[in-house]
């Protein structure tokens, strides 16, 4: 355990952005709308909270913009695709999707106000009742994309985000996959 622990403390680091990566120019706009600031950044890219900019309606979302050192495309694609088959309250919904001038792909959900599973559990301290109704939504939820022929394969807590009626929300199906 020790020589483990020595190694893993040995490769910290070894595999992180050492800051030599040319970053992607800042994008203000993808589509119709406007990005507003940046909500979180993971592996395959960045979630920005993003309002329209023409005009046409008012309402906040969330957009997801991957990264241009990945397989941007068929990621994207493949999550657009998926998503499209899905309608559930418990489950993030794609309302758009499209390419950014620099040519990354990006895709717009429903913007949903909540913590991540963990943090409602852990700042709520809810009873069993309350934590049975919110793991029944979200398992509701999860044999809903299976219904539909449709993996997860990325549930964690950070996916799962519970909004102020312990309502759980399931989001980044980046990659899911499509039972045959």
């Amino acid at each position: 355990l020790r020589r483990w622990l020595g190694a893993v403390s040995a490769s910290a680091g070894l595999l992180e952005d050492t800051g030599t990566a040319a970053a992607p120019a800042a994008i203000e706009r993808v589509g119709p709308w406007r990005l507003t600031g940046l909500i979180g950044r993971g592996g395959s890219g960045e979630v920005h909270l993003g309002r329209r900019a023409d005009g046409a309606f008012e309402r906040e979302v969330a957009v997801k913009l991957l990264r241009a050192d990945r397989n941007a495309d068929a990621l994207i694609v493949e999550e657009r695709r998926l998503l499209a088959r899905l309608d559930h309250p418990n489950i993030a919904r794609l309302l758009d999707g499209g390419v950014a001038p620099d040519g990354r792909p990006w895709l717009v959900t429903e913007l949903i106000s909540g913590r991540p599973l963990d943090a409602w559990l852990r700042e709520s301290a809810p009873d069993l009742d309350r934590r049975l109704k919110t793991f029944t939504a979200l398992a509701d939820a999860v044999a809903c994309a299976h219904a539909r022929g449709i993996v997860h394969a990325d549930l964690k807590p950070a996916n799962v985000l519970v909004d102020a009626h312990d309502q759980p929300h399931l989001l980044d199906f980046g990659i899911a996959r499509l039972l045959e």
